[in-house]
Parts: C-alpha cells; sequence; structure tokens
C-alpha cells in the first residue's frame, strides 16, 4: 500500500519495479490464466507448463 500524502510505502514499491520479473511468452501467460491464475501469482506446486509452451 502507498500513502501519496505521507509516501509511506514508495521505497517499498520502487524496490519491488526494480526487480526482475520473469519473462512469459504468450501462450504461457494464457495457459496461467486458464487454471485461474495471474502472470505474477507462482505456479502451484506440481503444475507445470504444457510442453509445447515450456
Amino acid at each position: 500500500m502507498v500513502n501519496n500524502k505521507t509516501r509511506e510505502g514508495i521505497s517499498e514499491l520502487m524496490d519491488y519495479l526494480q526487480n526482475d520479473l520473469p519473462k512469459l511468452t504468450l501462450e504461457q501467460a494464457k495457459f496461467k490464466q486458464s487454471i485461474g491464475l495471474n502472470e505474477w501469482d507462482p505456479m502451484p506446486e506440481g503444475v507445470e507448463y504444457p510442453e509445447p509452451i515450456r
């Protein structure tokens, strides 16, 4: 959470934005959506991308 008046949370947000997030292909993002995940959610334990989109 960020408070624009007190600027609380700004440094945490800036730290987060500087992290390199893993890149996904369009097919990988669509697969995650098909199982009910957002692209930034980690894959559940034991679930992997189908072979053609790894």
